[in-house]
């Protein structure tokens, strides 16, 4: 009995090898098709055009780097774009594209899109900001001061809020809750509860309380 369990072990051992050998086998045998379609495109000995679609496309420059390329088209697409930048495309659920020189900042920039034009994501130099319509947004910066600031929102128009590294431009607002906001409108300083029936304006140093309620 023992030698009969000892050899189903190991009949069951030499199965679990076999599966397990398998596997490897199957990633590498993905891997190994994916290092071939790279080395593929990137090759200079490859027509500068080969237009197989929809299943495959491609552009190549002369040095053999990728211009533009179609996998399952329109599914995927690639393009380098005319400012040495990628844009890179999973319709319609995603995309990346790069820019070296943004035209905000000068720096280099990336952004994400997704579920467009509902989500998007950026980053340029000390500034990045995403936002996913209409649930929520965020950005973050560097002021004229040097000084980082937030500033954010949660279903709009009913929560926002932001912040800034001083602690001198902090606020929030929950629609018709709450709110307390500087420099708003032409006021210093704009405070509501329960809007409207209560208000505070602050203004050149003078500060003026109105209430619908109590006259």
């Amino acid at each position: 009995m023992v030698r009969a369990m000892s050899g189903e072990g190991r009949h069951r051992s030499r199965n679990s090898v076999v599966a397990t050998g398998a596997t490897v086998r199957r990633s590498r045998m993905r891997t190994g098709i994916v290092l071939a379609c790279l080395l593929l495109c990137g090759c200079a000995w490859m027509p500068s055009e080969l237009n197989l679609s929809p299943l495959y496309r491609h552009r190549l420059a002369e040095d053999g780097a990728v211009l533009e390329c179609d996998v399952l088209w329109p599914i995927f697409h690639y393009e380098r774009t005319a400012d040495g930048g990628d844009d890179f495309r999973v319709r319609p659920l995603w995309r990346r594209v790069t820019e070296p020189q943004s035209p905000v900042t000068g720096g280099p920039a990336v952004e994400y899109q997704f579920l467009w034009p509902l989500g998007r994501t950026r980053t340029e130099g000390s500034e990045s900001s995403a936002r996913l319509f209409p649930l929520i947004w965020y950005r973050t910066r560097e002021d004229d001061l040097g000084l980082q600031e937030s500033d954010w929102y949660f279903l709009f128009p009913f929560v926002w809020g932001g912040s800034r590294s001083d602690g001198q431009e902090n606020y929030v607002g929950i629609f018709p809750l709450f709110g307390d906001f500087p420099d708003f409108l032409t006021y210093c300083r704009f405070t509501f509860v329960l809007w409207p029936l209560f208000l505070r304006l602050e203004k050149e140093g003078r500060v003026e309380r109105r209430s619908l309620i109590f006259q």
